[in-house]
């Protein structure tokens, strides 16, 4: 049984196919048919906008594309197909043929404008998973084809090939590798900034909580009766310290609470600043045990717990030397063994 993302391929082919078929001058403008006044010759720009977006969108891989927008994309095309019907149906001996027009335009309009967004959603996300890897792909799959035909005659030649073959191979695998790099900055460049935002909400407490602080002392010194009976005096006495013992308590929730948010923003973002380097300095260095130390020490940065100064349990603990027996662990086994 095919599932409901193949069903939905299956469907904006059909539908995709039936708009291509329509021909725009006799179906649908029909200004022979219609005459000037009621033909539908302002659909032209349209259709052609939409007859290329659709183009695009067929030649996209929509196995990659998500199940949402594959189906938002299905039902706005539908849309336009029965408006198309309608349009290719009209007549002109229907009641008020000129309001029946009008609105079969506007509703073309209002469909394209629709049409536009989940459109370009695919074509650009089709774009961005496969366009660049694959042209490099495609360049290497055409390289090594003339590479194969000039090794029985110039073997230079099919050498200078091979070279630029690698090349390409080369910075295909690199770009995948940035790319999986620049996923995980972004992971922890967005997680830094939502403690970052967290963390200023709760300074705004603490600074609220200490204005109350100093309120409530200020009414309990001057406002509040300082003689009396021993009772009430009691009485005051007490209210003052619960009231002032609360409000302390509370500060001391905000500040916990904004130092645990700085602590994790700061965490995240040395997090963020190894990956975003990494290329850098690897790129910089010409040998294996230089790239090594530096992915070692990136990978360090990464996992080992931060001194931030807003944690009263800052220390680094053993995780780095976990995370060196993991590499170690996982590195080919020497020869010798």
């Amino acid at each position: 049984m095919a599932s409901q993302k193949e069903e939905s391929i299956k469907t904006i082919n059909n539908i995709s196919n039936i708009i291509q078929s329509y021909d725009v001058e006799n179906d649908l403008i029909r200004e022979g048919d219609l005459g000037k006044t009621l033909n539908f010759s302002p659909i032209r720009p349209i259709m052609v906008k939409i007859l290329s977006f659709i183009d695009k969108v067929l030649k996209c891989s929509l196995e990659d594309i998500q199940l949402s927008k594959l189906v938002e994309y299905q039902n706005i095309l539908g849309n336009i197909q029965n408006t198309l019907d309608s349009i290719k149906k009209f007549k002109t001996d229907a009641g008020e043929p000129a309001r029946i027009r009008t609105e079969r335009l506007n509703s073309l309009n209002n469909l394209y404008e629709a049409f536009v967004q989940p459109a370009s959603d695919i074509i650009i996300i089709d774009t961005v998973l496969n366009k660049d890897i694959n042209n490099a792909r495609e360049e290497a799959k055409e390289l090594l084809d003339g590479f194969k035909n000039l090794m029985l005659t110039d073997l230079a030649t099919g050498n200078e090939k091979l070279k630029e073959i690698n090349t390409i191979l080369e910075s295909a695998k690199l770009a995948a590798g940035k790319t999986g790099i620049n996923v995980h900055t972004r992971i922890f460049a967005d997680e830094s900034k939502s403690h970052k935002d967290e963390a200023e909400k709760w300074l705004k407490w603490v600074w609220g909580v200490i204005a109350s602080i100093i309120i409530v002392g200020f009414v309990a010194i001057f406002l509040l009766p300082s003689s009396g009976t021993p009772t009430e005096m009691i009485q005051y006495t007490i209210t003052k310290v619960v009231i002032l013992a609360t409000l302390f308590y509370g500060l001391s929730i905000c500040m916990k609470n904004y130092r645990a948010n700085k602590h994790n923003e700061i965490v995240n973002k040395h997090r963020q600043n190894p990956l975003t380097t990494f290329e850098t300095f690897v790129g910089a260095s010409s040998d294996d045990q230089t790239k090594n130390a530096v992915l070692l020490q990136a990978t360090m940065s990464i996992f080992a717990n931060q001194q931030t100064g807003y944690s009263n349990n800052d220390n680094d603990g053993d995780m780095p030397s976990k995370v060196i027996e993991i590499i170690k662990s996982a590195s080919p086994v020497s020869k010798s063994s």
